[in-house]
């Protein structure tokens, strides 16, 4: 079943949805203070691409009988700083004890394990992944001067300037991402506002299937259902 909607229960669908935040999300106080100065439901969970996603709970619409998740639809990366990419863009897993004391100190250990346990083809195998099961995906990072400080180098990181710059061009055109740099102010609101309007283009340009409801058409058909 095809569910298409009046601008009325558009509205009232972006009222009731509810940002997911992965579990392993961390340093993150600023990004909940802002929904909940909004009013905007949060939950944590453990999410299988990026920190956060969004829902929307059963009975937010006529006949809708189930939660929707769109964790498989939309997802965002954040990335703490430059040095945090930059990791992540190793040609080989660090070690911490390799680690520069600043980056330490600046990312905290607890942190800093996440981070450690990727390299570049590691996340690559993630995009590909992504890119397979036709995920949005979006990566900020918290850095208003990130055009001016990856240029001229302020950050912690030994890697190449260019050289970082230059795979971050590359890994958007090559996996059809967007790496957009935030101001730590406005990482909450703009976090939300690109996944609700993702939801919402979805609902008005697309529609939605209720995808349990073909399931039991296809089992009586099939003889499944008595």
């Amino acid at each position: 079943m095809r569910y298409r909607f009046t601008d009325k229960e558009i509205d009232r669908i972006q009222k009731n949805l509810t940002i997911l935040t992965d579990t392993r999300e961390q340093s993150n106080s600023h990004i909940i203070r802002f929904l909940d100065s909004k009013k905007i439901n949060h939950k944590s969970m453990k999410l299988d691409y990026g920190d956060y996603s969004i829902m929307l709970p059963a009975n937010s619409f006529k006949g809708q009988q189930r939660d929707i998740y769109f964790t498989n639809d939309i997802v965002i990366e954040r990335k703490f700083c430059i040095d945090e990419i930059a990791m992540n863009f190793k040609d080989k897993k660090t070690n911490i004890n390799e680690v520069n004391k600043e980056i330490v100190e600046l990312l905290g250990k607890e942190y800093l394990a996440k981070v450690l346990k990727s390299d570049y083809n590691r996340f690559k195998q993630e995009l590909t992944g992504i890119n397979k099961n036709g995920i949005e995906f979006f990566i900020f990072i918290e850095d208003k001067n990130f055009d001016e400080n990856i240029r001229q180098a302020n950050y912690r990181s030994q890697y190449d300037p260019q050289s970082l710059y230059g795979r971050i061009k590359s890994l958007e055109r090559e996996f059809r991402t967007i790496i957009r740099p935030i101001g730590k102010e406005c990482m909450g609101s703009e976090i939300f506002n690109t996944l609700k309007y993702g939801v919402r283009n979805k609902f008005v340009h697309e529609g939605y299937i209720d995808e349990f409801t073909w399931d039991v058409v296809n089992d009586y058909e099939s003889g499944g259902i008595s």
